[in-house]
């Protein structure tokens, strides 16, 4: 099918895995990843929000963590990150898998169960007289447009989750540029 920014492109799986490589021991590459952990933050202010805060926001611990991005714009999509460290004879291997959010999933879910309900009345008030006029199609289109207006949103941030973890474990973390144009 292809790759868009080394993610293949195709059907969408609810989890994704990506998996990076560090010469580092885990200490380390835990506490990289734990010094780009801050707060969440419920309002956004300011341009450019991204330079101005960390990475993720989440819990880090000994064995794992679980993360979201700290993103400068509203996403119901934004995928939940559950890692964790393995040791190996180069140094540690980060494991993590990307889920779908599950505010997400029951947004998409209301929406299916309202549009299919509409799409339930509108075929049995038409009985056995479907034709491209009575309107059927565009329930069916909604509900279709909500399940793939999500894997656009879904991509991008998996994007994004790879170009900061892969700048957090090979160390450059903190110090680069977030990629966003500073004041």
């Amino acid at each position: 099918m292809g790759e868009f920014g080394g993610i293949p492109l195709g059907v969408r799986s609810p989890t994704t895995t990506l998996v990076f490589q560090s010469s580092d021991p885990i200490p380390l590459v835990r506490e990289r990843i734990q010094a780009e952990v801050g707060e969440p933050i419920a309002f956004r202010f300011g341009w450019p929000f991204a330079a101005k805060h960390k990475f993720f926001s989440g819990d880090v611990w000994e064995g794992g963590f679980r993360l979201y991005l700290i993103i400068d714009h509203r996403n119901t999509y934004l995928p939940v990150a559950h890692g964790h460290f393995e040791p190996n004879a180069n140094g540690t291997r980060v494991v993590i898998r990307l889920r779908s959010n599950p505010i997400g999933l029951m947004v998409n879910t209301i929406w299916t169960i309202g549009w299919g309900t509409v799409l339930i009345f509108t075929l049995a008030r038409q009985g056995l007289e479907i034709t491209s006029q009575t309107g059927w199609w565009v329930p069916l289109a909604m509900i279709t447009f909500v399940w793939i207006m999500m894997i656009p949103a879904e991509l991008n941030e998996e994007l994004e989750y790879k170009r900061r973890f892969s700048k957090v474990v090979s160390g450059e973390g903190a110090s680069v540029d977030r990629g966003r144009p500073t004041i």
